[in-house]
């Protein structure tokens, strides 16, 4: 399993770049796991970016999970309503 730790910084001026560092991670793991564990800020979108990857990957039949999610990590995704998209249904 391929993976990838995110920065502790995922706001709004990450999001470009966050979406190139994955880009890569996108077509080439069967399995990818993003260490959610560092993430201390983050925007929408951010945010958006990482829901993009799960949707994409999960079309394409690959598996992708966070791990170690921080609470804030958590708690954005709860409010936007992007908790299932992760596949955290019980956070």
């Amino acid at each position: 399993m391929n993976t990838v730790e995110l920065p502790a910084d995922l706001g709004i001026e990450s999001a470009g770049p966050l979406q190139e560092s994955l880009q890569t991670s996108v077509q080439s793991a069967p399995a990818l796991t993003l260490g959610g564990s560092q993430v201390g800020r983050l925007h929408a979108a951010s945010l958006q970016v990482l829901a993009a990857l799960f949707r994409q990957r999960s079309a394409a039949g690959l598996e992708t999970r966070i791990e170690n999610p921080s609470d804030e990590l958590k708690a954005a995704a709860r409010i936007s309503g992007l908790s299932p998209v992760f596949g955290w249904s019980s956070l």
